[in-house]
């Protein structure tokens, strides 16, 4: 998961930098799919429009590759979930993830201790009452290279 998520970061510079450095060419098809009927974009097209938007464009693009990145990872070890602080906190940015990126506390929650390094969230206090909940969470409470470090963390924990 991981590989996947630097791959696409190290496609920033081929899909935002102005110059077309990938060679697209207009009318040039990537198909998703094995089959005839499968899937087309126009990468040249979709390098064209987002030039239009370009910071805007790959700021998202970086949030909601992370966003992914973090509700993936979590949904594949959720089972294992040992409510360590590192996991509550893995939790709660993925739960995150799935309210685009901001931090929402339902009543009860957080109900435990979350924290990691420099990161942590109050669970003293529930619900909207909790000074996090609304907030942004990826690129402001922690960053892309943060979660990929959690996860190394968790990973780590998991296979010992």
């Amino acid at each position: 998961m991981i590989g996947t998520y630097l791959q696409q970061m190290a496609a920033i510079p081929i899909l935002f930098q102005e110059g077309n450095c990938a060679a697209f060419q207009p009318g040039d098809t990537i198909r998703f799919g094995d089959s005839d009927e499968g899937k087309y974009f126009h990468p040249f097209e979709i390098y064209q429009a987002g030039l239009v938007t370009l910071p805007h464009s790959q700021h998202m693009f970086i949030g909601y590759s992370t966003m992914m990145l973090a509700a993936l990872a979590y949904e594949t070890v959720k089972s294992m979930n040992d409510h360590s602080p590192e996991f509550e906190l893995f939790r709660h940015l993925r739960n995150a993830a799935a309210h685009q990126n901001k931090f929402n506390f339902t009543n009860q929650e957080p109900r435990r201790p979350a924290a990691w390094l420099k990161q942590s969230i109050d669970h003293t206090v529930k619900g909207e009452g909790n000074l996090l909940h609304g907030h942004v969470c990826f690129g402001s409470f922690i960053s892309p290279s943060e979660l990929i470090d959690l996860i190394a963390h968790i990973e780590k924990r998991l296979a010992t």
